[in-house]
């Protein structure tokens, strides 16, 4: 057999179960970038969708996808950032779900259930356009995308002039009209440890972030080191 892979996409499931099950197989790499093998061969004449994985049988089948063997499901927090959802649940989740799958079919005790197309959706690439913040969106949106983005690609502003990705942060929402200070993407505050940015409904306090071409650092720092001063306004307003 041979598996068709790519660093990065998601070959590393059936690299797993295929040595679990202790079966013998060649590992192929496919470039998803160029779509060509290390010979050079055009990867569209082995799939004609350009992607992997790929599983040649010896018979000469070639399976890309399958019926639904096992499901299991991650409760995601209200606070929880993509980084925690992915190493902290999803990933041992994963792990442990293959190796059940395996024995599953070994056993031959498997059940194989097709997916319903119609529940189905797409994950698109997610790129910067869609990771900058728009502080004009409510207070929630705003914290959402933070959480999503966080720790790749990072939700980006810009402050004094300096592209900024935000990453630890909290969210405060405004619960009266009489409380609402400056326009959205204005500073409202600094404190030792963090700064306030108005958004709609309420405020993003910040601990974290990283200016554009430098390391993480504490928003404090930051702002001490440009010398910004609350109802300091983003260029995303």
């Amino acid at each position: 057999m041979k598996l068709y892979y790519s660093t990065g996409a998601c070959s590393l499931s059936p690299n797993i179960v295929l040595r679990e099950a202790g079966l013998p197989f060649d590992l192929v790499l496919a470039s998803t970038k160029t779509h060509k093998l290390q010979d050079g061969t055009d990867y569209y004449t082995i799939n004609s969708k350009g992607y992997v994985p790929l599983l040649e049988l010896d018979n000469g089948e070639r399976l890309s996808e399958g019926p639904v063997i096992l499901q299991k499901t991650c409760p995601i927090g209200p606070d929880a950032t993509l980084g925690e959802v992915y190493f902290n649940s999803l990933f041992p989740l994963g792990v442990a779900a293959l190796l059940e799958a395996a024995d599953l079919v070994m056993a031959g005790k498997h059940q194989e259930v097709a997916q319903d197309e119609s529940q189905a959706s797409y994950e698109g690439w997610f790129k910067a356009e869609e990771a900058r913040i728009n502080w004009a969106n409510h207070v929630d949106q705003v914290y959402n995308l933070i959480r999503a983005c966080n720790p790749a690609p990072g939700a980006w502003t810009e402050l004094a002039g300096t592209r900024v990705s935000i990453f630890d942060c909290r969210k405060h929402q405004t619960r009266r009209f009489a409380d609402v200070s400056g326009k959205p993407g204005e500073i409202v505050q600094i404190t030792e440890t963090s700064i306030f940015i108005n958004a709609q409904g309420g405020q993003i306090e910040v601990f974290k972030l990283r200016p554009d071409g430098g390391k993480k650092m504490g928003a404090a720092d930051f702002a001490r080191e440009r010398q910004l001063a609350a109802t300091a306004a983003s260029s995303d307003t």
